[in-house]
């Protein structure tokens, strides 16, 4: 795959990280009322986006939780 077909991560989700704030991924898994493994699955299947605050701890981005969440509703 060249590099001018791949998509940021921005791109790929349609907004920026932390937009709307982040929380620490054990409070994005009791948010969500899941496991930290399934938070981190989640992630893997870019359902959730995660990343590093200023101090390297591991965050969610707050917008992709709403949108899980959303998209999991019955």
């Amino acid at each position: 795959m060249s590099t001018t077909s791949m998509k940021t991560p921005e791109e790929i989700h349609g907004y920026e990280f932390g937009c709307e704030g982040v929380v620490p991924i054990k409070e994005a898994a009791k948010i969500i009322g899941a496991s930290l493994h399934t938070v981190r699955r989640r992630v893997d299947e870019e359902q959730l986006r995660m990343g590093k605050d200023g101090s390297r701890r591991t965050v969610i981005c707050r917008r992709s939780i709403r949108e899980y969440l959303r998209s999991i509703e019955v």
